[in-house]
């Protein structure tokens, strides 16, 4: 049973004593009952329209959740040449490929990346090891480590804004004779990254 019709029954209750002189002034009213309530009912219902349509626009405008951070799954040796970080530990939104190592952006927005490397070092070197962070073909993050002949650990974190469809992968730029192997395990070396904030317009 309709709740309106429910409503009309305690009506016809409450009017079937003193309130109504005859059965036609009681029709009539309940009669303007009935139209009082129908209004109020499509009121009801436009504004839930409108609050559906708000809660919609509140969804698109969301931040979501897009996070990674991967690992490797043994010690990496060393080439030039775009790296894999190939242990998934973390992948919110699904948009880091640990087969290929690129992350590619489901949104517009402003994201963090940070690259760590835990590495032995040789005892000496002619040149720094390099590493990129890679925007599409773009630099946006680099780091380099030096030689101690001892492990070292450096991260490099960048701050960049990317479109729909951008992708950042880490890159080696060059490998001097004496470096190796990046260590495998996650607390070692690892690449991650997340969405700060949505931007306003695709």
């Amino acid at each position: 049973m309709s709740p309106l019709y429910v409503l009309l029954g305690f009506f016809v209750l409450g009017t079937s004593g003193t309130m109504c002189e005859d059965r036609n002034s009681c029709f009539n009213s309940l009669y303007q009952y009935e139209n009082c309530m129908k209004h109020m009912i499509q009121r009801w219902e436009t504004e839930l329209i409108l609050l559906e349509a708000e809660v919609e626009k509140l969804k698109e405008a969301a931040t979501p959740l897009v996070s990674f951070f991967a690992g490797l799954k043994a010690d990496f040796q060393l080439v030039t040449g775009q790296m894999n970080f190939d242990h998934m530990l973390l992948n919110e939104g699904h948009a880091y490929n640990c087969s290929t190592g690129v992350f590619t952006s489901p949104v517009r927005g402003v994201y963090s990346f940070t690259l760590t490397i835990g590495m032995p070092t040789p005892e000496s070197a002619k040149d720094y090891l390099r590493l990129s962070i890679m925007k599409n073909k773009e630099r946006v993050g680099y780091l380099y480590i030096e030689w101690e002949g001892m492990w070292l650990k450096r991260s490099e974190v960048t701050i960049v804004e990317l479109r729909h469809g951008d992708q950042v992968y880490v890159q080696i730029d060059d490998v001097p004779a004496g470096f190796t192997t990046i260590g495998g395990l996650p607390y070692y070396s690892h690449f991650s990254g997340f969405l700060i904030g949505k931007s306003s317009c695709e």
